[in-house]
């Protein structure tokens, strides 16, 4: 059975495998974009869909906030892109 056959998986879901191959390529790229100081702004938002319309793929640095905030940015992150 394939990925697409798995009826747990959203379309927009992607296996653990899958993942761990988009990490492995990501580890040598340079952070894209940055979430600066005014946190995840509509501005930015339109910047990380442009980025990924130009790059198909893209590192974002979430800045240095704790662990719990980058956590809930990568969220809303990956829904709004």
């Amino acid at each position: 059975m394939s990925d697409s056959d798995n009826p747990k998986l959203q379309p927009h879901e992607i296996t653990g495998a899958q993942k761990r191959a988009l990490r492995g390529q990501g580890h040598s790229l340079k952070a894209l974009l940055r979430v600066g100081q005014k946190g995840l702004t509509n501005e930015f938002i339109l910047s990380v869909c442009e980025g990924l319309a130009d790059h198909e793929l893209i590192k974002v640095s979430l800045g240095a906030d704790g662990p719990k905030v980058r956590k809930e940015n990568a969220k809303i992150l990956a829904k709004r892109t």
